[in-house]
């Protein structure tokens, strides 16, 4: 299992939202709540901000720090599963290691 916090969602004028923003273990019950946190955070950046680029930083900015959080919250419900013994090893190590 895998966790990811984005330290970007925003390029541009495209943004991420939901797993592709951050994406946390299942045992966090976190996954629909996050995408429409993110897209109501969107909505209100886009309504309140002068312009497009202005909310879409101020997007960047909360999606970010709640994805950072997100991600810390995930590791402890993970590890409650994970053995002990074992470090965490990364997707292109462990993709790496088929070939």
């Amino acid at each position: 299992m895998w966790e990811l916090a984005s330290d970007r969602v925003v390029k541009g004028r495209v943004a991420l939202l939901g797993d592709a923003a951050h994406m946390a273990s299942p045992r966090t019950g976190a996954g629909a709540y996050t995408a429409m946190t993110d897209a109501w955070v969107l909505g209100q950046a886009m309504s309140q901000a002068s312009s497009l680029d202005g909310a879409l930083e101020v997007y960047n900015n909360d999606t970010v720090e709640r994805g950072e959080r997100l991600y810390a919250s995930s590791r402890r419900a993970a590890s409650y599963f994970a053995p002990e013994h074992l470090a965490p090893i990364s997707p292109a190590l462990l993709l790496s290691r088929l070939r």
